[in-house]
């Protein structure tokens, strides 16, 4: 509501009027930086942005019912960003605006082009606070303050960086900010000329590591054997390689950056996983979890974010073991299952209602440095893979059917899993499926309150026993 860091700005109510000037007069009370109440101004939305993008918010506002409070904002000749928050949101339409509590979210919206980004939820009350706005190209960070578990309500001590890029008209987060981005100390965005030293710098770089190895610099080719075969698929993904058309009879094709070559596809990838009746990647939970996974993503086995652990111990003790593609210990990995009625669903029946089951994206398994196995990771004789192709090496029969014991080694071939290293972006979840009416309307609360609308909620009891 208040901009702290410019108290000698006039303090501008946003929506919900009385609710708002009640805590403007009580920081104008305790900081006499801040203006008076006199110079509050009641205005219809943020100011110095277009209507277009206004009305947005104001649309937005509606299925969250809160105050609006504008913060950082950027313009530029094509586009616009700003962070606004909701204060006081009741994602309902029965409540007065502002009026449930002092919780409070906040958002990132903008257009480009004239055409309207629809707004991503960034933080809020102890999840994360931005405090300013850089826009880089088409990549925007917010450079502010995350909470700790000892932190109190009003004073987040982790400095953090968000980073989001724009792709086909959404925002997408990163969950990590490259190193070399270097934010400048004054509230402006990184100019030009910063952008074209740090391209030389890389350039410089890789020309002395390449030098320092014995490797041809000339025309930026690099062999296959230079990279892991995971790598390799990771690369092409991205559509960062391209085939090189002169084939070699005694060694694998080169890979080259050469724009002039034929553009490597992911399609086979993605026949492939259609193939074998692919349609997401599972990961079960128990529903208390699910609010944190909201704010801080999926992390792996034994973060201090779990609120209720369906996991089994001594199956967990079998897994504290380095695998053999990266050598990392597993429990540095996200676990998913290509088929989630599995062993590990069944010996939890019990429990099952207030089980979810998260249906992710199927791009996970271009994740960096991903891998997969053929059996349950926990039993020393299941194998590991990290090339696509290798997908054939599983037991798709055992996988898709419906009863694993009519297969001799069913119970741990239909454990197969996708391993994904340090942590996944909420981002890439698409679907919660659940066991019944009551376990999905609880979800369907907690994602109106998180502000992640896109997601689907699906009541599927085939999934469950």
């Amino acid at each position: 509501l208040v901009d702290l860091n410019s108290p000698k700005e006039t303090i501008k109510i946003i929506s919900n009027f009385n609710f708002a000037e009640k805590i403007v007069q009580k920081e104008a009370r305790n900081n006499k930086k801040l203006e008076t109440t006199k110079n509050l101004t009641k205005i219809s939305v943020c100011p110095r942005i277009t209507s277009e993008l206004s009305k947005s918010i104001i649309d937005f506002n509606k299925k969250a019912n809160g105050g609006i409070s504008c913060g950082k904002q950027i313009n530029t000749s094509n586009s616009e960003f700003i962070v606004f928050t909701l204060l006081g949101p009741c994602f309902d339409s029965k409540s007065s605006s502002g009026s449930c509590g002092n919780n409070y979210l906040s958002y990132l919206a903008g257009t480009i082009n004239k055409k309207l980004i629809h707004p991503i939820k960034i933080g809020g009350k102890n999840q994360f606070n931005p405090e300013k706005l850089y826009l880089i190209g088409n990549t925007i960070l917010i450079k502010g303050l995350a909470f700790s578990p000892n932190d109190a309500a009003c004073c987040p001590s982790i400095k953090q960086t968000k980073k989001y890029t724009i792709e086909d008209g959404s925002f997408t987060q990163f969950i990590d900010t490259p190193e070399f981005v270097r934010i400048p100390k004054k509230d402006q965005p990184l100019g030009l000329h910063w952008v074209l030293i740090i391209f030389i710098a890389i350039i410089i770089i890789h020309y002395i590591f390449k030098k320092a190895y014995g490797q041809k610099t000339s025309n930026l080719v690099e062999t296959s054997n230079a990279y892991s075969s995971k790598e390799l698929q990771y690369k092409e993904a991205l559509g960062q390689f391209k085939y090189n058309t002169t084939t070699n009879p005694t060694k694998r094709n080169d890979i080259t950056w050469n724009n002039k070559k034929e553009n490597l596809s992911i399609v086979d990838a993605k026949k492939k996983l259609l193939k074998f009746k692919i349609s997401y990647f599972y990961h079960m939970t128990h529903i208390n979890n699910i609010d944190r996974i909201f704010t801080h993503g999926l992390l792996p086995h034994g973060n201090r974010y779990v609120v209720q652990n369906i996991d089994n111990q001594s199956v967990n003790n079998r897994r504290n073991r380095i695998e053999p593609i990266h050598s990392m210990n597993l429990h540095r990995y996200v676990p998913f299952y290509f088929n989630p009625k599995n062993p590990m669903l069944y010996v939890q029946k019990e429990q099952q209602k207030k089980i979810v089951i998260l249906g992710f994206s199927k791009s996970l398994i271009f994740s960096h440095n991903a891998i997969f196995t053929d059996g349950n990771a926990a039993v020393r004789s299941t194998k590991f893979f990290s090339n696509i192709d290798q997908l054939s090496e599983l037991n798709w029969k055992c996988i898709n059917s419906s009863y694993w014991s009519d297969f001799d080694d069913g119970k741990r071939e239909r454990m197969a899993e996708i391993l994904i290293p340090k942590q996944v972006d909420i981002h890439k979840l698409e679907t919660i499926f659940c066991y019944n009416q009551s376990t999905a309307k609880l979800v369907q609360e907690l994602i109106n309150k998180n502000g992640f609308y896109r997601i689907k909620v699906k009541i599927d009891r085939d999934k469950y026993f």
